[in-house]
């Protein structure tokens, strides 16, 4: 995985989580990367 590769991957999940969070349907697989990343508010749990 080329480091360009990781940024715009990450880029991706943090845009994804983004838009899951203003829609208020978070995606498992992001919503795990989004509380490690900063905690964030047990909605829909």
């Amino acid at each position: 995985m080329t480091p360009s590769t990781q940024h715009h991957s990450y880029r991706f999940g943090h845009a994804v989580a983004r838009i899951s969070r203003s829609t208020g349907t978070a995606l498992p697989r992001h919503n795990s990367v989004e509380r490690t990343v900063r905690p964030a508010p047990a909605s829909g749990e």
